[in-house]
C-alpha cells in the first residue's frame, strides 16, 4: 500500500507499520528505547520470513530483517501483520485459541500415520540395515548438509552485521562506514552505521582531526541525521574549549549550531563610559544584564535567542552614546554637574539628609531638604533663588567681567583654560548645626556657623550658608552668589588659610566694606509666573535717610531727625581708610552744625550711631557712583568700573587709591565740587 510505511526497530526488530505521512519523523523503540526515524515511502517493505533452527535439541524462531540480519522471533507474538493505532505502532499478538474437538481428530490421524509408516519400512526392507550404515538414507541425508558451501552474504548484510559487533572502535566503525558509502548503501542503512560511528566517538573522539569530524558531521547533515551532526559539532566544540586559539572547525561547528560569537568586555566598557558622564539615566540594569549574559555564554559563543537580546541591548547603547554626544555638543555643563555631584557624594554633609541638585550655568545649587520636604516642594521653595541665578550670569557679564577683562582664577586646580567651564556651587544648609558639620570637614571649623552669614571656601570657591525661609536668608543668597562670583574672578585669590581668614578683596575701604553688600540690594518683580530681578539698584532707604539727614537740624519728640548738613562727604568716604577715620570725621563735621547740644552730641556719635552713619553714607556713595544720571542714564558708572579695573589689575595700592579715584572721575587739583553737587542732587531724590 502506497500510503502505509513498513519497517522495523534496527535496535530490537520489533516491526512497525505507519500511515506515508509520517514519513521522517523521530522517535524511541518502544521496546528497547532506540532512537527511530521513519524511513520514505519507496523503503523496502518489512519482509518476515520465519524459519525454525535446531540447537542442541531447542527450536528457536527466527527472521532475516530488511537489513541482512537474522534476529530470533518471539513466537508468542505475530510479526506478519500489525495494527494501526493513531499513527503508533504496535505488534499484533495472535488470537486467543478456541476450544473445539479438532485435537481429538488430529491425535487419531497421527496414530495411523505411525503405524501404517512402520508397516512401509518392514515391506521395503528399511530395518534390515544397521542404524548408522553408510547407505542408510539419514547417512547420506547427513553428509550433503556437510559438503553444503557456507553462506556468502552480500557487502550491505555483512557490513549491518559487523556493526552490532560489541567493543569496535570510532575508527574500526568508520571504516565500516566508509565501506557502506562504497557500497553504496541505502541512506536508513548509512544513518544506522553512522550513529554507531557517533556513539562510539562521544565515548572516545581521539585520532582524529577537527576537520575530519567535521566532514563527518557533513555527511550525517545529508542523511538527515541532524541529531548526530549536532553531537560531532558538539564534540568540535567540546575539544577546543579553553584553548588561546580555538581552530577554524570549532568556530565553524558553533556556527552550524546556531551560536554567534559577541564580545561583552567592548560592551561593558561602552556602558561603563555612558555611566560615567551620569547624563544617562537607568543604564544600571542593563549594565547588570550584559554581566549576566557574559558570565552564562561559553566563552562569549551564545544561543540564537541571546544573540538577539544582546542585540537590542547593543542597540540602547549606541542610543545612549549618540545621548551622550548631544548633551556634550549642545549642553556640555551637564557634564560638570555630575561631577559636583560626584564630589559632593563623597563628602559627610552629604549624607545629614536629602538634598536636590539645581543647575543654572554657571552655578550649581545644592539644597538640603527640610524634614519631610519633597523635592517638588523643595522646587518651589527655590524659585526666586532659581531666578536670580538664572539672570544675574549676564548682568555681571555684561557689567563686570567683559569690561573688566575678567578671568577665573578659581579653582585653583584646574587649569587656566578650563576654569571658565567650572560650576560655581552654591549649598543652602537646612540648619546652622548641619552646616557647622560641612565647615568643620573642610577645615573651616575655627567658623562659628551660628554667627557667620556666608562663607566661601578658598580652593574651590564654593559658598555655602543656611537657608531656612525667604524672608531671611533670599538675599543672603544673592549675597553669596555676587561674592563667590567676584571671589572665583579675583587676581589674587587666597592660597592658605591665613590669608583667606585675612582676605579683603578691594584695597579701597568703601568698596572692600559694602560693595557686595550694596549689589546683593536688588529688586525682583514678579508678573504672573515671570520674576524679573534688577541688581546693584538703588535703594528707597538709603535715599530717605541721607536726604533726610542733610537738612536743617531738627529734633522731633526729643529726637534728632535732620542733622543740619551731610554726615559725610563723598571725599570724606573715599579718602577714609578706616571705618573709625570716617566715624572721626562724621563727629567733627556734627559738631560743626548748628543747633547741637551736648547730650544731643554724645548720644548720636556713640559708636555704634557712628556705624550706622558710616554704613549708609558708603552704601550710597557706591548706588550713586553706578545708578545715578539726571536723565536716567548712569553719569558715573563707566568710571566706577574702571576703578574697579584698577583694583583687579592689582594697579591700587593704601597710598594711591584715592588719587587714582581722583583721577579717574576726573577731579583735577582736588576740586570735588562738580562730584558734590550731584552726590548732594542724588541724596535729595533728584
Amino acid at each position: 500500500m502506497s500510503d502505509v510505511i513498513q519497517f522495523e526497530c534496527t535496535g530490537c526488530g520489533m516491526p512497525y507499520r505507519v500511515a506515508a505521512n509520517y514519513a521522517g519523523r523521530e522517535f524511541a523503540c518502544k521496546q528497547c528505547q532506540s532512537k527511530l526515524s521513519v524511513p520514505q515511502p519507496n523503503t523496502e517493505p518489512i519482509r518476515i520470513e520465519a524459519e525454525v533452527e535446531m540447537t542442541s535439541g531447542t527450536q528457536v524462531m527466527r527472521r532475516t530483517t530488511p537489513s541482512g540480519r537474522t534476529v530470533a522471533v518471539n513466537p508468542n507474538q505475530v510479526f506478519a501483520r500489525s495494527r494501526e493505532t493513531s499513527g503508533r505502532l504496535a505488534a499484533v499478538k495472535p488470537p486467543p485459541k478456541k476450544k473445539s474437538s479438532a485435537g481429538l481428530v488430529i491425535a487419531i490421524v497421527a496414530v495411523l500415520l505411525i503405524v501404517g509408516g512402520a508397516g512401509a519400512a518392514f515391506a521395503l526392507g528399511v530395518f534390515d540395515s544397521k542404524p548408522g550404515g553408510a547407505d542408510s538414507p539419514v547417512a547420506a541425508n547427513n553428509a550433503a548438509d556437510n559438503n553444503k558451501p557456507p553462506e556468502v552474504l552480500s557487502p550491505r548484510e555483512r557490513i549491518l552485521k559487523q556493526i552490532d559487533t560489541p567493543g569496535l572502535s570510532a575508527a574500526e566503525l568508520l571504516a565500516l562506514y566508509e565501506e557502506g558509502e562504497k557500497a553504496s548503501m541505502g541512506g536508513v542503512d548509512m544513518a544506522t552505521i553512522g550513529k554507531r560511528v557517533v556513539e562510539a566517538l562521544v565515548k572516545n573522539d581521539s585520532g582524529f582531526s577537527d576537520a575530519e569530524l567535521m566532514a563527518f558531521a557533513e555527511k550525517q547533515i545529508a542523511l538527515n541525521a541532524r541529531l548526530e551532526a549536532e553531537s560531532v559539532y558538539s564534540l568540535v566544540i567540546q575539544r577546543n574549549r579553553g584553548k588561546d586559539q580555538p581552530s577554524a572547525e570549532s568556530v565553524l561547528a558553533r556556527e552550524k549550531l546556531g551560536q554567534s560569537k559577541v564580545d561583552f568586555d567592548s560592551a561593558l566598557e561602552r556602558l561603563e563610559s555612558v555611566l560615567a558622564t551620569g547624563v544617562v539615566p537607568d543604564l544600571e540594569p542593563v549594565r547588570d544584564e550584559v554581566i549576566t549574559l557574559a558570565r552564562t555564554s561559553d566563552h562569549g559563543w551564545v544561543p540564537a535567542a541571546t544573540q538577539q537580546r544582546f542585540s537590542e541591548i547593543a542597540a540602547s547603547i549606541e542610543a545612549a552614546e549618540a545621548e551622550v554626544a548631544q548633551i556634550r555638543s549642545t549642553d556640555p555643563f551637564r557634564f560638570k554637574v555630575v561631577e559636583v555631584e560626584r564630589v559632593f557624594k563623597a563628602q559627610a554633609a552629604s549624607k545629614t539628609g536629602s538634598w536636590i541638585t539645581i543647575a543654572r550655568e554657571p552655578y550649581v545649587l545644592l539644597v538640603q531638604l527640610h524634614a519631610d520636604e519633597t523635592e517638588e516642594a523643595a522646587m518651589i521653595r527655590m524659585q526666586k533663588p532659581i531666578s536670580a541665578l538664572e539672570q544675574f550670569p549676564e548682568f555681571f557679564n555684561t557689567i563686570f567681567v567683559k569690561p573688566m577683562g575678567l578671568k577665573r582664577t578659581v579653582p585653583t586646580n584646574v587649569p587656566d583654560s578650563e576654569r571658565d567651564g567650572e560650576p560655581m556651587v552654591i549649598k543652602l544648609f537646612r540648619d546652622q548645626s548641619r552646616w557647622a558639620v560641612h565647615l568643620r570637614e573642610q577645615g573651616l571649623g575655627h567658623i562659628d556657623a551660628s554667627k557667620a552669614a556666608i562663607v566661601t571656601e578658598r580652593d574651590t570657591g564654593h559658598a555655602s550658608l543656611v537657608y531656612r525661609v525667604e524672608r531671611d536668608h533670599l538675599i543672603q543668597m544673592v549675597r553669596a552668589m555676587i561674592d563667590m562670583s567676584f571671589f572665583n574672578h579675583h587676581p589674587n585669590p587666597p592660597t592658605t588659610q591665613e590669608e583667606q581668614d585675612n582676605f579683603r578683596p578691594y584695597v579701597s575701604p568703601f568698596l572692600n566694606d559694602i560693595l557686595h553688600m550694596v549689589m546683593a540690594i536688588s529688586n525682583l518683580n514678579t508678573t504672573g509666573n515671570v520674576m524679573t530681578w534688577s541688581f546693584f539698584i538703588t535703594d528707597r532707604a538709603t535715599i530717605t535717610n541721607l536726604g533726610e539727614w542733610r537738612k536743617q537740624f531738627t529734633k522731633r519728640d526729643e529726637r534728632v531727625v535732620s542733622f543740619g548738613g551731610p554726615a559725610a562727604t563723598a571725599k570724606q568716604v573715599v579718602h577714609a581708610r578706616t571705618r573709625d577715620e570716617l566715624a572721626a570725621a562724621m563727629k567733627a563735621n556734627l559738631e560743626s552744625y548748628d543747633g547741637w547740644i551736648d547730650a544731643d552730641l554724645m548720644f548720636y556719635t556713640e559708636r555704634r550711631n557712628l556705624e550706622t552713619y558710616c554704613h549708609f553714607y558708603q552704601r550710597g556713595l557706591a548706588q550713586f557712583l553706578f545708578n545715578w544720571g539726571p536723565d536716567g542714564k548712569p553719569r558715573y558708572r563707566d568710571q566706577f568700573v574702571e576703578f574697579l579695573k584698577l583694583e583687579y589689575a592689582g594697579e591700587l595700592t593704601g597710598d594711591t587709591y584715592a588719587a587714582e579715584f581722583e583721577r579717574v572721575f576726573g577731579i583735577k587739583n582736588g576740586d570735588w565740587s562738580a562730584l558734590e553737587a550731584d552726590f548732594a542732587s542724588f541724596q535729595s531724590g533728584r
